[in-house]
């Protein structure tokens, strides 16, 4: 006597009630529960190594809302970026659901800084002379700073560093006192 007769399909989880009544006109009914659909996508965040200014390898790993399948990346819920880039994990549920995250690094350097160095003044001269370095990016971490005074002909190299741990170094020569 239920609506549908003795099928029902269900397109959702839940529970429906069947009604019967056999021939001698006594009813019964029996519940039948789902609880096993899904069809809802999965999802994740993802986790970086880091997202400070880096010279080193930046790994990035998948946190998914449930248990999935990668079915890229040879299955690897973890990705090594060796350079600045974009990669779209790809993922699928046990229902079938697919879903994706995309990671974006920014944050790997691994070129030190370039630099150029001023002399004043930059002639012949009988006076001390300055010598400025200019980093493309970074801090100065010898003494002195960026400038350095040369009292005497003579060579001076300036230490430099930038937020990324790169390293690097220039030498400032001056043989023009006399």
């Amino acid at each position: 006597t239920s609506a549908g007769g003795n099928i029902h399909t269900f397109t959702d989880n839940g529970s429906f009630t069947f009604q019967f009544t056999d021939a001698a006109g006594n009813s019964g009914s029996a519940t039948a529960t789902v609880d096993w659909i899904d069809k809802v996508a999965p999802t994740a965040t993802l986790q970086y190594s880091t997202t400070e200014p880096t010279n080193q390898d930046v790994v990035v790993t998948l946190v998914p809302s449930e248990t999935v399948t990668v079915t890229n990346n040879g299955g690897s819920t973890t990705k090594t970026f060796t350079e600045n880039g974009t990669f779209t994990f790809e993922f699928v549920d046990g229902a079938g659901n697919t879903g994706s995250a995309t990671a974006q690094v920014t944050n790997i350097d691994k070129t030190p800084p370039t630099y150029s160095i001023s002399y004043a003044p930059d002639t012949l001269t009988n006076q001390n002379v300055v010598a400025t370095i200019t980093l493309s990016e970074g801090t100065v971490t010898s003494a002195g700073g960026n400038i350095h005074t040369f009292t005497d002909n003579g060579s001076f190299t300036f230490q430099f560093t930038d937020a990324a741990g790169n390293s690097g170094s220039a030498t400032a020569t001056v043989d023009w006192i006399d």
